[in-house]
């Protein structure tokens, strides 16, 4: 779930787009940072978000890394039209 922007007044297509942004967290115990707690990945988040102007927050999400039309299913009909294997008619 993410924000929705305002679309009043406009009549073009709309897109969901997916983006990313780097932070880290020093001192994890194990290399894969598995045992940091959600508390954890909140808190470096909003410190990475504080810590940089306008500028830097837009060069540390880049672009978008996924992006699909709104209104649009998300996986194409044929995904569903293959005949499973075995299946009975």
């Amino acid at each position: 779930m993410g924000l929705k922007l305002s679309t009043a007044g406009y009549e073009g297509e709309t897109y969901d787009n997916a983006f990313t942004i780097a932070f880290t967290i020093q001192g994890c115990r194990d290399p894969e940072g598995e045992t940091v707690t959600p508390q954890e990945f909140r808190e470096a988040i909003l410190l990475r978000l504080a810590s940089i102007d306008d500028q830097e927050l837009i060069e540390a999400i880049g672009g978008a890394y996924d992006s699909v039309a709104e209104g649009q299913p998300l996986y194409p009909q044929y995904l569903f039209d293959k005949k499973i294997e075995g299946e009975d008619e």
